[in-house]
């Protein structure tokens, strides 16, 4: 996508010091994740929400009862937060492809 930089995948949640995906999809209290570094002068945030969140898989896992894929959004900053609320309180738009 254009604007991001970086993203890297992993685990985040829990204390355990060493989450595999069995011991995530067992329950050990972690989450998958991926952190994303973008260009906010090439790609706003809330488009970057917008994509994620209008993604195919991500919406194939809406109510998932598969605690590894629930959707969050950890925000660096307050403005970043109150768009990722804004975004998810609007809903997702059905992805224009």
């Amino acid at each position: 996508m254009a604007g991001v930089l970086d993203s890297a995948v992993g685990y985040t949640g829990s204390d355990s010091p060493a989450p595999t995906y069995s011991s995530v999809c067992a329950g050990d209290g972690h989450t998958e994740a991926v952190r994303v570094a973008f260009d906010p002068a090439a790609l706003s945030f809330e488009a970057l929400v917008r994509e994620w969140l209008e993604s195919p898989r991500v919406r194939s896992n809406y109510g998932s009862d598969d605690a590894q894929y629930q959707t969050a959004i950890w925000a660096q900053d307050d403005a970043q937060r109150r768009t990722g609320g804004g975004v998810r309180a609007r809903g997702a738009r059905p992805a224009q492809h």
